[in-house]
């Protein structure tokens, strides 16, 4: 059966590419919020931490979860649940009643819901099509989902020109709410797991299995570490200073779009260069590509407008 023949892996592919999209214009509209509205560059750190790690730390967790529920309740109530929140973010909007509190428990809450999601919509694609159409499925559901974080910054960057933060942050809860309806379980029909302990003892030996799997394969022990440095050093400082340089330079929301939609173009193409360097050692490449990363990470230290 053709993949696209197949309703279940189309629903799922569907929900996975609005809740991708939707979450790239909340986390664009929400620094520029910081920047612009609350005119507190010092707290976007702090906004996007909010974010991103109890995203990073729940995902831990969130492949436990998934291993013991059925994937489709568990992504349909995760995605109404940050449907919700952004419907509480239009409506904090509405009543011109921003804080940084309410802004911060919003980000944490998202992050949690997103960090748990994310495992559980991964390991349901295999559930859903044949073994010899999984790496097919696999590469059209990945490449369409990076192509959402390049369309994201670009259409956020419109909505907010145009409309502002009203619709910006509503068109995201429109898309959140249509990723959950997509992903019903009525829709998806997958596999209910036995049901199986959820203790904290149960959780814990999970958790360890897994750290001590990694942690015995050199591959994977070297390629976390290379990815944690990376992220904490260059890629994070990168995203979370782009949206304060927009602003110190006087730029708008679409000159924010265009930076950060230029970037997720930089790691979209990325992901095809490296499909043409198959035959290349590939610890070899990587070593390479890090020291290339500094130095244009250098470079962007030393931009004096935003046109360089």
């Amino acid at each position: 059966m053709n993949l696209l023949q197949n309703p279940r892996f189309v629903f799922t592919w569907l929900s996975g590419m609005t809740l991708t999209l939707g979450f790239s214009i909340f986390f664009l509209s929400v620094s520029w919020l910081t920047i612009d509205v609350l005119k507190q560059p010092a707290l976007l750190g702090i906004i996007m931490t909010a974010v991103s790690l109890p995203r990073v730390v729940m995902m831990v967790f969130g492949g436990v979860f998934a291993d013991r529920f059925q994937k489709s309740r568990l992504l349909f109530l995760t995605n109404l649940g940050q449907g919700v929140l952004m419907v509480a973010v239009v409506a904090l909007h509405l009543a011109d009643a921003y804080s940084v509190f309410a802004l911060i428990m919003i980000s944490i809450v998202f992050g949690l819901l997103d960090g748990m999601s994310y495992p559980a919509l991964s390991s349901l694609i295999p559930s859903l099509v044949k073994q010899d159409e999984l790496q097919r499925a696999n590469s059209l559901f990945q490449g369409t989902l990076e192509l959402m974080f390049v369309f994201g910054p670009f259409l956020a960057g419109a909505l907010l020109t145009w409309g502002g933060f009203g619709l910006s942050f509503g068109t995201a809860a429109v898309l959140i709410f249509i990723a959950a309806i997509l992903i019903m379980p009525r829709l998806i029909r997958d596999s209910i797991p036995l049901a199986r302990a959820m203790s904290l003892s149960h959780v814990i030996f999970d958790l360890k299995e897994g750290i001590r799997y990694v942690s015995s394969t050199p591959i994977l022990r070297s390629g976390t570490l290379s990815i944690a440095i990376v992220n904490l050093f260059v890629m994070g400082p990168l995203i979370m200073s782009i949206p304060i340089l927009v602003g110190e330079r006087g730029g708008n929301a679409f000159d924010l779009s265009l930076i950060e939609g230029g970037l997720a173009v930089g790691t979209f193409a990325a992901s095809f260069l490296v499909l043409l360097f198959r035959s290349v050692h590939r610890g070899r490449f990587v070593f390479r590509v890090l020291f290339l990363t500094i130095g244009a990470f250098f470079l962007y230290t030393q931009a004096q407008s935003i046109a360089l």
